[in-house]
């Protein structure tokens, strides 16, 4: 796996694992099974929506760890969250959804979020759902151990 699908798949993880989110389930974008139709429950795809790092900012010193020179910079991140609510509970069970994850990694595990947003809530007729697709945009650091006088 690549650093940008290992850090999508490890906050999937994280936000399936938090107490404070129990009653949503957290899926991969397009996974391989496909989602129940009715949903019963919250549900939300986790995807990777825009990376991005300066050209040519992958060969500066960016610090030092464990006697190590770090090269690189940090990427910046855009993590999509489809939120998916049955019918019966309403859009507001989305924009609720979405408000518990971003309390969750802001407040509980303190990830350093830069921005977050959301649009309207929208009907999936394939999964007889509610959609709110939000996204959250973090930094994800780049940085890669080097010995002195090893090139990149």
């Amino acid at each position: 796996m690549s650093v940008l699908s290992d850090a999508v798949e490890e906050l999937r993880l994280l936000l399936a694992r938090l107490p404070a989110l129990a009653g949503i389930d957290f899926c991969e974008e397009y996974p391989p099974a496909q989602k129940p139709s009715p949903l019963r429950r919250v549900t939300v795809a986790v995807g990777l929506a825009q990376a991005s790092c300066a050209p040519g900012a992958l060969g500066q010193l960016v610090g030092r760890e464990e006697g190590h020179a770090l090269y690189g910079e940090d990427w910046a991140i855009r993590i999509r969250l489809q939120i998916h609510a049955p019918h019966h509970m309403g859009g507001s069970a989305c924009r609720q959804a979405f408000e518990q994850i971003w309390e969750a990694l802001c407040l509980e595990q303190g990830l350093p979020i830069l921005a977050a947003g959301c649009g309207p809530v929208s009907a999936i007729r394939e999964t007889e759902s509610l959609l709110l697709e939000a996204w959250l945009e973090l930094r994800l650091s780049a940085g890669k151990k080097k010995e002195s006088g090893e090139s990149l």
